[in-house]
């Protein structure tokens, strides 16, 4: 398991969840069911309140089932992140420390499957998710998609949250041209 992480305040919490291509909400509280329907199974999480300018740490639990296929996927499940200005438009920013560029989403983390998870967790089947990313200066709020990749059955999210960390200096923003 991971070492858990110094405690940090404010955390933010999902203010809504929408959801499309079979993916729903979990069997409890905070849970976000996705099916496995690649690409197109996703929960949408939209987090307001970001801390511009900013190191910051997206946390959930990640379960699934015990006929999983596809253990050793390095693109498992895609979490893509959408930053948002003040007004609800979409930002478009070249690179976001510690995020990729992909066609689905602007910026994107590959979550990797059971198999390259810490060790227990396939005792388990479930284990913690952390990814961790600049927030760009101008970003007032984020829409992050959790969608279904190369599972071959359905995955569950738990209590995901947005942890700030440290300040980040703005250089490694570049706007688009």
């Amino acid at each position: 398991m991971l070492p858990a992480l110094l405690p940090s305040e404010p955390v933010l919490l999902p203010i809504q969840a929408r959801y499309a291509g079979g993916a729903g909400p979990g069997a409890h509280e905070g849970e976000h069911a996705i099916t496995a329907n690649n690409r197109w199974s996703r929960a949408l999480l939209t987090f307001r309140d970001l801390p511009a300018g900013a190191w910051c740490c997206f946390e959930a639990r990640l379960a699934w089932s015990a006929e999983e296929e596809g253990g050793l996927a390095a693109d498992f499940v895609l979490a893509g992140f959408d930053f948002l200005a003040g007004d609800g438009s979409s930002l478009d920013v070249e690179q976001v420390p510690g995020l990729s560029r992909t066609l689905l989403d602007p910026h994107s983390a590959w979550i990797a499957g059971p198999g390259c998870q810490p060790a227990g967790s396939e005792l388990l089947l479930m284990s913690p998710v952390r990814v961790a990313f600049g927030v760009p200066p101008q970003a007032r709020g984020l829409v992050l998609t959790l969608r279904s990749w190369r599972n071959t059955e359905g995955v569950t999210v738990a209590e995901p949250c947005l942890r700030p960390v440290t300040p980040l200096t703005p250089a490694p923003f570049r706007s688009r041209r």
